[in-house]
């Protein structure tokens, strides 16, 4: 048999990863929709603010274990090591979540002029930790491809995301507090899930085997340690905008810049989510057996069919940003309706460079990985600081597309020195041609549709249609691929190994 999955086990493992991005792709928009009504602009700007120092620490803390996780795990995921492995991601975790609360107390003890700052230290740390032991769970769920547990984990944290925001919104108020501690509730609940389903061995098993631990851990820490470095920049690139903002145009526009951006960056991740979850082990173990050419035609079949639905999924949002906004948010952030599609097509395009760059992946070629990436972000807050004190948030979602598609660019330029693989270009190129003419022609039809049947119906039929075309155009452009990855056959792109 084939390294390549079998198709029943292929097609399983998607349906399972797509529905663990189906019901958090509702309740992301949900949840703005929902706490854009219940809080200002003010609030809500600061829960992002806090938010966003909260994964700076998680991503800090725990991304090197993450990485290293996605690394070494798929190779090993059916053989006896397995378990010392979990014994020292156990470890690992352990001692993430004592340098956080080390991190936390020593922060409190620093003086702090703003009392509003002061009283989100608590439940920004403790989102920080609840972070930092979640994600490496849900990793090690991911390369064992316990898909399943995957989908019920992701559902789980999603819905609590919500309801227990909404719990603390009727005991404190509508205070970013509220939400802070809401979300900390939420993934401290699924870590409990992930922990009993990741089988992870009792911590008496760290003294009995830290001889055998000890090595694994030092092989992770080598490897993800400087992966942490570039989830630390990607990091910078996501919210450093939202810094710069506050700073020059005040913490209502904060508030504004990131309803629009949880919703649409979020919506674009979520929709990717199966693929990303689907391939990365595959393409991990195919270049551990040697096999390039297959990782190589994994690379180029799944950067195609994300691009090419990246553009049909851009035009969608374009042509019903404004019911979008109006549906979505609450009336005083809707000021941001025009940033969502290029905010959604930013964060579709990011997505797809995260194949773009697996070549220095296999290599272990962090530091290439750092240097393009850096590139970006210096790029990034320059253009930020140049045009926000001018043009405000609008502005930042511009140039967070223009980043997106320069790492891309920078990653496929350098990655295919190590695998060259490629995509066709007629497809994508009939994909444009084909979007762009929806949105034309779906653009003239929205003003008499709505006359016609009335502003709601109108929108539902014209939503219908934009629908059933897109979805007959994408199939007639990218048919071959989905035939063969349904089908589980070998995906043809021009592969030349150097």
């Amino acid at each position: 048999m084939s390294f390549v999955q079998s198709k029943k086990s292929t097609i399983k493992h998607f349906f399972n990863f797509a529905a663990s991005s189906v019901v958090p792709a509702i309740m992301v928009p949900l949840g703005v929709a929902l706490f854009t009504r219940l809080f200002n602009t003010v609030e809500y700007g600061s829960y992002s603010l806090a938010v966003t120092s909260a994964m700076f620490a998680s991503v800090t803390a725990s991304q090197w274990l993450q990485q290293s996780t996605t690394r070494y795990i798929p190779g090993i995921r059916d053989s006896p090591q397995i378990e010392n492995a979990r014994a020292a991601i156990l470890a690992a975790i352990l001692g993430i979540i004592g340098i956080v609360t080390i991190g936390t107390l020593l922060l409190s003890l620093l003086n702090c002029s703003n009392a509003k700052w002061k009283g989100l230290l608590l439940p920004t740390s403790a989102m920080a930790v609840s972070g930092s032991v979640c994600g490496p769970l849900i990793t090690l769920l991911q390369c064992e491809l316990k898909s399943g547990k995957i989908a019920i984990c992701r559902i789980l944290n999603s819905s609590a995301s919500i309801i227990m925001p909404l719990a603390m919104y009727i005991f404190w108020g509508a205070h970013a507090r509220s939400l802070m501690w809401g979300a900390f509730v939420a993934s401290l609940v699924t870590s409990a899930v992930a922990w009993k389903w990741a089988e992870m061995p009792p911590v008496s098993v760290l003294y009995s085997k830290y001889l055998e631990i000890l090595p694994i851990i030092k092989k992770f820490a080598l490897y993800g340690a400087p992966m942490t470095g570039w989830f630390f920049l990607s990091n910078m690139l996501f919210f450093t905008d939202r810094y710069i903002i506050q700073v020059h145009r005040g913490e209502i526009e904060v508030g504004v810049y990131s309803a629009s951006y949880i919703l649409m960056n979020g919506v674009a991740t979520l929709i990717a989510g199966p693929l990303v979850m689907l391939v990365h082990p595959i393409l991990m173990r195919a270049w551990d057996k040697g096999n390039v050419e297959e990782a190589a035609e994994w690379i180029g079949s799944i950067s195609e069919l994300l691009l090419i639905a990246d553009v049909f999924l851009f035009a969608l949002v374009y042509i019903f940003s404004g019911e979008l906004s109006s549906l979505m948010l609450g009336k005083s952030f809707q000021g941001g309706r025009a940033t969502m599609p290029i905010i959604f097509f930013a964060g579709a395009m990011w997505q797809t460079a995260m194949y773009a760059h697996k070549p220095f992946e296999f290599l272990g070629n962090i530091k290439m990985m750092l240097i393009l990436l850096g590139c970006v972000v210096l790029f990034s807050i320059i253009a930020n600081l140049y045009f926000v004190p001018k043009f405000g948030y609008y502005a930042s979602s511009v140039v967070w597309l223009c980043s997106a598609i320069l790492y891309q660019i920078l990653a496929v330029f350098f990655g295919r020195k190590i695998v060259r693989w490629s995509i066709s270009a007629n497809p994508l190129i009939m994909g444009i041609c084909f979007s762009a003419l929806l949105v034309v022609t779906a653009t003239e039809l929205h003003g008499p549709m709505c006359n016609y049947f009335g502003y709601l119906l109108g929108n539902i039929v014209l939503l219908i249609l934009v629908l059933i075309v897109a979805a007959a155009s994408f199939i007639f452009v990218e048919g071959r691929n989905i035939r063969k990855l349904w089908c589980n056959e070998s995906i043809h792109t021009h592969v030349v190994t150097p």
